[in-house]
């Protein structure tokens, strides 16, 4: 029968098309019930309620589940009479039907509720796909390869079986009889873009594992190539003809755009960069195709900047320019194949800024149309000083000023990616006023705002000894970015964008400073830092320079050469780590001492000062530096765990020490009555925020430290009685554990006071080293760690200096007589302390190279405290308990 002229015709509604469905579904034959499901699909981009109103009414109604199930039925039917008597039976279902169908369900988009219904459709008509790939047009193969990538589900043989056949179109089929493409530019960006699709869903679309997928990539990109050169035959880049230069580039622009699409083109790329990464270079036909896109969007880009800068409207899509999207997705697709220069994003940076103008300047903010994704990694790419990004920024800064409102839907890491930027624009702004430059006030002011607010709404103090926040010029020294990462190092992961790390130098302070009271006063010169963003990359990667890593595993230096030989190389990265023991056994003295390693290497650190004792002197004599540090004093716990989760899933922190666990006092503790009983609220807290935090530290590889201390099991006749609060959850997830006890006083001849500590740590727990290992220093009052007695200690252990009866000698030198001796020794002469360091570092790399080649030793989980501590009780303690034990057997 003919099709019904409401389903025909374009004056139907949903309403009226749903209504014949629902009065002739039994009469309507497979294709007119597949030409329904379209047209209800095409009138989603018209809904005026907007897509997603449209979808969740539609998927509501039930016409609508019974036309999916019609047509699924139908399907059915025609395939077990194929089975039985190889014949589907169905009339005008081709390749073009098929190709309608499965795009409708594409469009659809049904939420998980009702995505049952699309997969078993979509698993249904299959078959059916694969026996018409013959009958189907190079448009018709790209729209199923498209809609297959965006359905729930994804069958391979379907997926493999149109990348073979479209292969086989491009090299059997590479022009049309009129000279034109067989596959125009759109089938080309959505074929490969399924593929990109596929493999960030988890797909194994290796090309590098698997010939097929390599040569329908390289046979696309040499028609990709084909296509994008053809344009070109008849037309001239602007600046070649007599016309004037806007007419001349409209007109460039609206001849492209119908053949190669500026959002086509930047697809491709997109998608080749997400499948191939920087192997794009190593294939000839895909790099040739790069070098065409590159040329090509850089004309585009500037002919796109002179029809904005002229007043011109260039319409998001199909409007012949670069729109937002196409500009994001150009800066990922160059970086991430290795292959962004600065012509490219200069003029990127041109045209973003453009457009952000465009959109403050037309009092409807919402027209300037990026996503705060989009944004984002044009932010990302600020820091690579490959272009300059001063106009795109002075034009964001200073439209998010006048309407701070657009940024309030930002997630956590987008707000963080913000302030850096308003620090990178502030630090600008400050050597522009050192040199006597204008500095843009308007932006400034929108930078300090902005800066200010997106601190505080992270929840991160700033710690000042005079309680001002003020930026000097030390503080955005740190700032600087003189020699930013090569290209191909913005964005990380496969196929996703996520942040890398600050740029060169150090944001912790500035970000602490804004957060802190008053306002924010810029003074002094600001020279940049000589630290190169390589060095920052390595610190934030996990391939910083670690002392030992025995298994591998990328590790944090404790700051104590003996712990750092004890537990296999340091903190391991991405893991969580417990410190715990009795009071003033050198818990947060150790974890400082990180922090101090940590900023060496150019990392960024977090203080969680749960405690609210954190003292900045100290902290600054142990190396630390207060400009660089984050501290956050939460109210509950609650708090200190989304600080600590946002400042993880950032990317951008190396290391966050929590002091300390007993401190984390739950929310519903801190607001009740003292005195009512919260049984067990602080071990379901630890619980609940572990199982979160864990496993997004392990992604950004940010270790995170926790300080404990020790409580009393009651009842206890036999054995240890000694526990660690916070229940049992963080002794499972802490991948090191290390017990802490201070042994002997110090003290120095002629004083009657003790100057320092010998210190004893155990190794209790260790996940990727050997546990049970012990490691014995000094720390001495208010100096921190007695690094040159680590040194000393680890030297005489393993035989790098020679002890003569109590005379000790390094390299067949005499050093001194006795330990005290030969400290001072290096202490004053830091030649010899420098070489001795060196020969131990090589001692211990040596050993932990043959441990690695001999296998190594296994993992070994101990959650137990017992047992260490009475290896530690001094000779009067033990003899004290053993006549009060004599005592009670008399009486």
């Amino acid at each position: 029968m003919g099709l019904h002229p409401l389903a025909r015709g374009r004056a139907a509604t949903q309403k009226e098309l749903l209504e014949f469905v629902a009065h002739y579904h039994c009469l309507l034959d497979l294709i007119n019930l597949v030409t329904c499901l379209y047209r209800l699909a095409k009138m989603s981009k018209e809904a005026s309620r907007g897509r997603g109103g449209y979808l969740a009414e539609l998927q509501r109604h039930p016409t609508f589940q019974l036309l999916l199930r019609s047509i699924s039925s139908k399907f059915l039917q025609a395939h077990l009479n194929y089975l039985h008597t190889g014949n589907e039976g169905l009339k005008g279902v081709d390749g073009r039907c098929l190709a309608n169908l499965t795009w409708a369900l594409a469009k659809l988009d049904l939420s998980s509720d009702d995505s049952a219904l699309t997969t078993e459709l979509a698993l249904t008509v299959a078959p059916f796909v694969i026996r018409s790939l013959d009958s189907s047009s190079p448009q018709g193969l790209a729209n199923m390869l498209w809609s297959y990538a965006k359905l729930p589900v994804a069958p391979p043989a379907v997926v493999m079986a149109l990348v073979s056949k479209i292969t086989d179109q491009l090299v059997q089929h590479s022009q049309r009889p009129d000279g034109s493409p067989a596959f125009d530019a759109q089938a080309l960006s959505n074929s490969i873009w399924a593929l990109a699709h596929l493999k960030s869903r988890g797909m194994d679309v290796d090309a590098q594992r698997n010939p097929q997928i390599m040569r329908f990539m390289n046979e696309l990109a040499a028609a990709a190539a084909r296509a994008l050169s053809r344009p070109h035959a008849t037309l001239q880049p602007p600046g070649t003809n007599g016309e004037p230069r806007l007419a001349e580039a409209q007109r460039y622009l609206a001849l492209v755009e119908r053949e190669f699409s500026c959002q086509a083109l930047v697809n491709i790329a997109w998608s080749f960069a997400t499948l191939l990464g920087g192997a794009c270079c190593q294939q000839p036909a895909i790099h040739q195709l790069f070098l065409l896109i590159h040329n090509e969007s850089l004309t585009r880009l500037r002919c796109t900047a002179l029809a904005l800068s002229s007043g011109q409207s260039l319409p998001y899509i199909g409007g012949g320019g670069f729109n937002e999207q196409a500009l994001s997705n150009a800066v990922y697709a160059f970086d991430k194949s290795g292959l962004l220069s600065s012509e490219l994003l200069s003029a990127v940076f041109e045209v973003s800024a453009l457009r952000l103008q465009r959109g403050g300047a037309s009092h409807h903010h919402d027209l300037a149309t990026f996503k705060p994704q989009e944004l984002c990694t044009l932010l990302k790419a600020c820091h690579a000083n490959i272009a300059p990004p001063w106009a795109f920024l002075g034009s964001l800064l200073q439209l998010l000023g006048n309407h701070p409102q657009m940024a309030d839907s930002w997630t956590a890491a987008e707000r963080l990616e913000l302030h850096r930027a308003c620090q990178l624009f502030l630090v600008h702004q400050a050597e522009l006023s050192a040199s006597g430059q204008q500095q843009g006030g308007v932006a400034v002011s929108a930078a300090m705002g902005l800066a200010n607010s997106l601190a505080n709404s992270v929840n991160v103090a700033g710690l000042q000894a005079n309680g001002r926040a003020s930026m000097t010029g030390s503080n955005l020294g740190g700032m600087g970015c003189s020699s930013g990462p090569p290209s191909g190092n913005l964005f990380g992961g496969q196929g996703r964008m996520p942040g890398s790390g600050p740029p060169s130098g150090s944001y912790g302070g500035l970000m602490g400073t804004l957060a802190g009271a008053g306002g924010v006063h810029i003074t002094g010169n600001s020279p940049r830092n000589s630290q190169t963003s390589g060095v920052m990359g390595a610190a934030l990667g996990g391939s910083g320079d670690p002392l030992i890593s025995t298994f591998g595993h990328p590790r944090t230096p404790t700051g104590c050469l003996t712990l750092d030989k004890a537990t296999g190389g340091g903190y391991p990265k991405g893991r969580i780590v417990e410190i715990f023991g009795p009071e003033s056994s050198g818990k947060t003295t150790l974890a400082m001492h990180a922090i101090a390693e940590v900023q060496k290497q150019g990392g960024i650190a977090c203080f969680i000062d749960a405690e609210h004792a954190f003292d900045a002197v100290y902290a600054t004599r142990l190396g630390i530096n207060i400009n660089d540090l984050m501290v956050c004093q939460p109210d509950h716990g609650e708090m200190a765990f989304n600080v600590m989760d946002e400042l993880v899933r950032s990317g951008v922190v190396n290391i966050i020490v929590v002091d300390s666990v007993s401190a984390l006092v739950p929310r519903a503790e801190v607001e009740g009555d003292i005195g009512t009983p919260q049984i067990g609220l602080q071990a379901r807290l630890m619980s609940l925020a572990l199982r979160k935090v864990t496993a997004n530290a392990a992604k950004s590889g940010c270790t995170i430290l926790f300080i404990n201390q020790l409580r009393f099991k009651v009842g206890v006749l036999f054995g240890n009685p000694e526990t660690t609060s916070g229940g049992n959850a963080l002794k499972f997830y802490s991948s090191m554990r290390l017990d802490i006890r201070a042994r002997d006083k110090i003290t120095e001849t002629g004083k009657v006071e003790p100057v320092g500590n010998r210190v004893k740590v155990k190794v209790v727990k260790n996940k990727v080293s050997s546990p049970y290992e012990v490691a014995e220093f000094d720390i001495m009052y208010g100096e921190g760690i007695n690094s040159v007695g680590c040194v000393y200690d680890v030297a005489k252990e393993m035989g790098v200096i020679e002890a003569r009866g109590s005379h000790i000698y390094f390299e067949g030198v005499k050093l001194a007589q006795g330990r005290d001796n030969v400290l001072a020794h290096l202490r004053d002469n830091p030649d010899t302390a420098a070489r001795l360091t060196t020969a131990v570092q090589a001692k211990l790399a040596e050993g932990a190279a043959q441990q690695a080649s001999s296998g190594g030793s296994g993992s070994v989980e101990d959650d137990d405290v017992e047992g260490f501590a009475d290896e530690l009780r001094d000779d009067d303690a033990m003899a004290q308990e053993l006549q009060d034990l004599e005592l009670d057997l008399d009486a």
